[in-house]
C-alpha cells in the first residue's frame, strides 16, 4: 500500500529530474505554480509504500500560456 507520492519535474523529458513536492497517497490532481509564461516542464511520480518505491510513471509534459499581447486597444466610457 503506497504512503505517498513523490512528483519530480525537469526541463526536459529526459531529465534530469528533482523532487518537486509529495502528496498524500489519495490525491489525484497536482497543480505547479508560478511557473513562466510560454515555458514547457516535464514531470513524472513515483508511490512510495512500507515495502519500497515503485517505478516511475510515464513523463508528463505541459506548456505554459504565454499572455496575450495587446496592441490597439479602444475603450467606450459611459458618463
Amino acid at each position: 500500500l503506497e504512503t505517498k507520492y513523490v512528483i519530480e519535474n525537469g526541463a526536459a523529458e529526459t531529465g534530469p529530474f528533482s523532487e518537486l513536492d509529495t502528496t498524500a497517497r489519495n490525491v489525484t490532481v497536482y497543480r505547479d505554480s508560478l511557473l513562466a509564461e510560454g515555458s514547457t516542464h516535464y514531470y513524472r511520480v513515483y508511490a512510495v509504500g512500507e515495502k519500497g518505491n515503485s517505478g516511475f510513471s510515464n513523463v508528463a509534459s505541459g506548456t505554459t500560456n504565454r499572455r496575450p499581447t495587446l496592441t490597439n486597444l479602444a475603450l467606450a466610457l459611459d458618463e
